[in-house]
């Protein structure tokens, strides 16, 4: 377990879909961006053949970034919560990215600010993937610098589980046909509220 610098919440408004929201801006460099990078490259999934192991947005010079974006809002939250990050090397990944007062809690990052966020729903075997989780928080990449070990990962809101469940299912944009819910930014809770429930 690694232990981020809190820090406090740092507000940004933006629109989504026509709804202005507080979102939070978090700042990630230096140690905190190594220890995702090498939670990245040591996690589990990179293991897995075909296009779903290491990630569909992975590319020929960055074959980790699906893990390493998953880590830096993972990152995110615990800098804003004070919580540690789990940095180690679990087979068949872990239970959840946090418990918070009991809840437990996934953090999904996107690569950048595509207006929603996806949660598996199927495989592409057809196979539905339980909603094992009671909180779901949603963030995206704002700006990545490998070479400077920077980032700026935007913590837009989050849904419960009752809320993902009742959600729009879409076939994924890439891959061989698997089934996500789609969560509209728009449709979220505030971060802000889940960070006041904390504290």
């Amino acid at each position: 377990m690694y232990q981020p610098k809190a820090v406090e919440p740092q507000i940004l408004k933006k629109s989504f879909n026509g709804k202005e929201m507080e979102c939070v801006v978090v700042e990630i460099e230096g140690e905190e961006y190594d220890v995702c990078v090498k939670a990245s490259n040591d996690f589990w999934g990179n293991s897995k053949p075909g296009a779903y192991g290491a990630g569909l947005c992975s590319t020929a010079d960055d074959k980790h970034k699906p893990a390493r974006v998953g880590k830096l809002g993972e990152m995110a939250l615990a800098k804003l919560s004070n919580k540690p990050i789990d940095d180690v090397y679990r087979k068949f990944g872990d239970r959840q990215d946090f418990l918070l007062k009991g809840w437990k809690a996934d953090v999904k990052c996107a690569t950048r600010d595509y207006g929603e966020s996806l949660i598996y729903h199927t495989n592409e075997w057809g196979k539905k993937i339980p909603l094992d989780k009671h909180i779901y928080v949603c963030s995206y990449v704002e700006s990545e610098d490998r070479e400077q070990k920077k980032a700026k990962i935007v913590l837009v809101g989050y849904a419960l589980n009752k809320d993902v469940e009742s959600s729009k299912v879409e076939p994924g944009r890439k891959g061989n046909g698997h089934l996500n819910y789609v969560l509209p930014f728009e449709s979220l809770m505030p971060i802000v509220k889940l960070l006041k429930a904390l504290n």
